[in-house]
């Protein structure tokens, strides 16, 4: 067999493989994401995903299609901080909504889906305080509910 033929064999079974294990390593992410729980700001109860692993933070909601309007995503956090968010992989616009114990401390609203852009270049979003949770929702939402700074927060972590 000729040499440039078993080499493209080769490199064609690991990049299958490599792509095989990426896959198990996204699908492994997805479900680090469990609990379910929820957030009440108010009267509105929102159904999250709670990110609490540096791994199911960093995937977020990203690649998703879309979201119900009754559902999030809960970020916790170790500590208090200041750490950035971003829209890498995002197919659709959020509400930030920053948390610092139970109460609301910033919040970026219509966060726009940037496509077409190197990593480089995505802007990120930070709060202005320091807090230990984040919650995304669908853009529009806080406007929607009357969500502000300030706000009380009680979380059910199931």
């Amino acid at each position: 067999m000729n040499k440039k033929l078993v080499l493209a064999i080769i490199i064609s079974i690991v990049l299958i493989m490599v792509a095989i294990l990426l896959r198990a390593v996204w699908v492994k992410g997805r479900e680090a994401l469990s609990p379910k729980s929820t957030v009440q700001i108010g009267d509105v109860i929102f159904n999250v995903d709670v990110a609490s692993s540096p791994f199911s933070r960093t995937i977020g909601l990203a690649g998703r299609s879309s979201l119900a309007e009754d559902k999030g995503m809960l970020f916790l956090f170790e500590r208090r901080l200041v750490t950035p968010f971003w829209m890498k992989g995002m197919r659709f616009p959020l509400d930030i909504i920053w948390i610092d114990g139970d109460e609301i401390v910033d919040i970026n609203e219509n966060v726009p889906v940037e496509e077409d852009i190197i990593e480089a270049e995505l802007k990120q979003y930070l709060s202005s305080e320091l807090m230990d949770k984040v919650l995304e929702v669908n853009a529009g939402l806080v406007e929607k509910f009357g969500i502000k700074i300030g706000d009380k927060v009680i979380i059910d972590i199931k």
